[in-house]
């Protein structure tokens, strides 16, 4: 993803992490109808990849189906995912990355993938506008 930077509303990566999260949060991970989502963030660290600085948070997102009864109304887990977020910011806009899985943490598919991802982070440059 990425995002115009206009008026020096955004005036480092951090913050552009944060403006990141609120906009993932409510605007882009939008469960279906009669659902929603809870998510839980890490703080913000930063992560020095070989070309680009990032700020990173990870999440877990745990969605949820309402359900109706006569009786009362409760909610039951459908389904859990985890992730990371990882933003850089540039003169003109910021960029933000997100690695999201609902493999658990300890199964190999999560491991090649995740390796994947990282591999990917680490190669990450930017080559057509120089600040």
């Amino acid at each position: 993803y990425y995002r115009d930077v206009t008026g020096g509303e955004v005036a480092s990566s951090k913050v552009a992490c944060e403006k990141f999260m609120e906009e993932f949060e409510s605007v882009l991970m939008i469960p279906g109808e009669g659902m929603t989502n809870e998510f839980e963030f890490s703080e913000i660290t930063e992560y020095v990849a070989d070309n680009v600085t990032f700020y990173r948070v990870t999440y877990t997102c745990e969605t949820f189906k309402a359900r109706n009864t006569e009786a009362s109304t409760h909610s039951e887990s459908v389904g859990k995912s985890t992730g990371e977020i990882y933003v850089a910011l540039r003169s003109m806009a910021y960029y933000a990355i997100v690695f999201d899985t609902e493999y658990d943490k300890d199964s190999e598919a999560y491991k090649d993938y995740y390796k994947d991802f990282i591999n990917i982070i680490n190669d990450f440059r930017f080559s057509v506008f120089e600040d």
